[in-house]
């Protein structure tokens, strides 16, 4: 299971890890996207993320790429959470995305996935 707290809503949320789960996040145009996402197996235990490459995309309605984010970049891997910080370069439109995991024995997982909502900024100061 996995449990996210999108700090757009506060809410947190629970999702398998063995099928991708729909998790939906919203930010506002120009903020940063600061999420915090903590994964775990059936049993309530920690995954086990050490030697693992995750890798995230985000993609407009016609499939085009808008952005991609690794670990140790726009998004930070300690132990089973995963902690995102960056700010979406582009415009107010609902994204898709999915986060992919290739742990290390190569087993390859969709962890989660869902829309991307950018909202349109009104204060811009």
């Amino acid at each position: 299971m996995a449990n996210c707290n999108d700090t757009t809503t506060g809410k947190p949320t629970e999702v398998s890890n063995i099928i991708k789960a729909d998790v939906n996040f919203t930010v506002l145009q120009g903020d940063t996207f600061d999420a915090v996402v903590t994964f775990k197996d059936s049993e309530g235990k920690p995954l086990n993320f050490t030697g693992a490459t995750l890798i995230m995309e985000i993609r407009d309605e016609e499939d085009a790429l808008m952005d991609t984010l690794q670990a140790g970049s726009e998004f930070l891997v300690s132990s089973n959470i995963v902690t995102f910080n960056f700010v979406p370069n582009f415009p107010p439109d609902t994204y898709f995305y999915d986060l992919q995991c290739t742990f290390a024995n190569g087993l390859r997982k969709t962890l989660i996935g869902g829309k991307f909502k950018v909202l349109k900024q009104i204060t811009t100061a």
